[in-house]
């Protein structure tokens, strides 16, 4: 029973494929796109060096101590 359901799906879908070729290939290209501009995105936001050192200008007392901002 499941294996007939599958077989007329697989059917259908063939012959939805084979209607609206020009349909589908065009999803496809805009599925494609969507993915690029996303992994670019992506890219373009994730750092590919490690942030600057937050504490680089704070100043130290001769015991290792940071000075306090006042």
């Amino acid at each position: 029973m499941l294996d007939q359901s599958m077989g007329d799906l697989a059917n259908g879908a063939m012959a939805f494929v084979k209607d609206n070729f020009t349909a589908v290939l065009f999803l496809q290209m805009v599925g494609a796109s969507l993915i690029i501009v996303g992994s670019v995105r992506w890219l373009i936001k994730t750092p590919t060096r490690p942030d600057p050192d937050p504490h680089a200008d704070t100043e130290f007392s001769e015991n290792g101590v940071p000075k306090r901002r006042d």
